[in-house]
């Protein structure tokens, strides 16, 4: 849907032919992207063309739209919409409903699950054979549901998502991901912002229903081998702010306001500075950042930092300890690709990015120690910053034995001390698909910021892709630059990469950098 038309008439002025051409340059780009992002069958079947009514042109504010074969049925010309747009809008409404256009689009070309689902499925299902009504989305056989999305409402977690096969009644199901039993309250059937209760909601459709849930879980109605691939949440953050309210008797409203947006966004966290009474919250870039400040200030009149890096520290050795009946082992992780996996949780007993095992305790045991631990790894000895990447193992020879809980804690002390840490630093991958002639001029950007060209590909609509690593901290800010150095001809995408030992020439600013805003200098 190209929007905003009205707006070329009326303030910039442009003539017929050059509205036209420029929405004709709209179209070209976007079907670029389709060539440089999509995959396969994406290629043949995402890209746009007028000619089949896959785009719609039209001004939102003003509610009137079109699709070629509309005006072509009217036997209307270009030039007469803009005539009538300048003379009355609301006659252009009358003739040119955008609601009507928008709906036949989607009906025409917009696939229904069934269809999508046989394309679709080969990429989503994993770990394990994909049921056959799962990918045929039938009503019949086993009922298979994944949750996308979860709000917080009335007390309670509403989960959103798509039912794959089956149907979907209140009941008892299994999350696929953890073999656990949870039960499902309320179903609705989701119409769009508005929803409905109903006893069923069957295989297709979208649903909303009170279960205990988290984003990326598949449930069925039996045990099946396999889910609906998982959403990659970061386990660390990688930029954060300092947050409080203007006023101080809102502070226990806004720690609830940001409980809540955990719920509804994984890749949220947040924790209250001791030193200061600040609120840290962080996010995996600036964006995400403005995006959860600008939904908070709609609540909470805020006062709010610059966005800053959130260093850690990375343990470079191994120790083994051992006390009475406790043995202690600690080792920093120094395979990337490893660290990669435990920053994205991809591996069993992460916390705080860190791989915690316990061995022979009991239950209650294990919530005190792994607290402990949580917190004694909250500030590194180097300058103070969360440790992250090691893996600390802690084993008690008889389980029926009583755990000395200051054993444990003297074993951690002493085992940090004698341990050393390097800083590291949080990187973004990026990815900049441009026109061969300003390859140039980002090449020195990426270059003077610290970061490194991998891979400089020609891609096809006569774009050259430039994939690499740049520290965050020399990112902030970079996709306005590379905007503004192409003339908007470029397409950049930022994703965390890897948190990376810190080189010895940006070292010692970065440590200045965390003692001023630690107030230690």
């Amino acid at each position: 849907y190209i929007n905003k038309i009205d707006r070329l008439i009326s303030e910039l002025s442009l003539s017929t032919t050059q509205i036209q051409n420029r929405l004709e340059e709209i179209i070209f780009g976007f079907n670029d992207l389709i060539d440089i992002f999509g995959l396969d069958y994406q290629r043949k079947l995402w890209k746009i063309n007028p000619n089949n009514d896959s785009v719609i042109f039209g001004s939102a504010l003003n509610c009137w739209g079109f699709t070629l074969s509309k005006i072509i049925n009217l036997n209307m010309k270009f030039k007469e919409i803009v005539k009538i747009f300048k003379e009355d809008q609301k006659k252009l409404r009358s003739i040119l409903p955008l609601g009507e256009a928008l709906a036949l689009a989607i009906y025409k070309n917009v696939p229904n699950p069934k269809i999508a689902q046989s394309y679709r499925l080969k990429y989503l299902w994993v770990d394990g054979e994909l049921p056959k009504e799962i990918e045929q989305c039938s009503p019949d056989g086993s009922t298979v549901f994944y949750i996308s999305k979860c709000l917080f409402e009335s007390g309670r977690i509403l989960a959103i998502g798509r039912v794959f096969s089956g149907v979907l009644r209140t009941g008892e199901y299994m999350c696929l991901n953890t073999g656990d039993i949870r039960r499902v309250d309320a179903v609705r059937l989701m119409l769009g912002s508005k929803s409905k209760f109903v006893n069923a909601v069957y295989a297709g459709n979208i649903f909303g229903a009170f279960i205990n849930a988290k984003v990326g879980e598949t449930f069925s109605d039996r045990s099946i081998r396999g889910y609906l691939k998982i959403p990659r949440y970061v386990a660390v953050p990688v930029v954060f702010v300092a947050i409080e309210p203007k006023n101080a008797r809102e502070f226990d409203k806004l720690l609830r306001e940001l409980e809540i947006y955990q719920i509804e966004d994984p890749n949220v966290f947040f924790e209250i500075n001791k030193d200061t009474g600040e609120i840290l919250v962080g996010g995996i870039g600036e964006l995400h950042l403005e995006i959860i400040l600008n939904d908070l200030r709609k609540k909470i009149d805020l006062y709010s930092t610059k966005p800053m890096v959130a260093y850690r520290e990375i343990i470079t050795g191994k120790i083994t300890l051992n006390q009475e009946n406790i043995s202690l082992e600690i080792e920093g992780i120094t395979d990337l690709d490893l660290l990669r996996k435990i920053i994205f949780g991809e591996i069993e007993g992460i916390e705080d990015g860190n791989i915690i095992s316990l061995i022979n305790f009991k239950q209650e045991e294990i919530d005190a120690i792994k607290s402990i631990i949580k917190m004694a790894l909250k500030n590194g000895p180097l300058i103070g910053e969360p440790i992250i990447g090691c893996k600390i193992s802690i084993a008690k020879e008889n389980s029926d034995q009583k755990t000395d809980i200051n054993a444990v804690l003297s074993l951690l002390s002493r085992a940090l001390a004698s341990l050393k840490t390097e800083l590291a630093e949080p990187f973004y991958a990026f990815e900049i698909s441009t026109r061969p002639d300003y390859v140039g001029g980002i090449v020195s950007e990426i270059n003077k910021r610290g970061g490194k060209i991998k891979k400089l590909d020609s891609a096809e609509g006569n774009y050259v892709k430039i994939r690499g690593i740049i520290p965050v901290r020399t990112a902030l800010g970079l996709p306005s630059v590379i905007r503004a150095l192409t003339h908007g001809r470029a397409y950049i995408q930022l994703n965390f990469y890897n948190y990376l030992i810190v080189d010895e020439k940006a070292k010692e600013k970065i440590l200045r950098d965390i003692r001023i805003r630690k107030g230690l200098e």
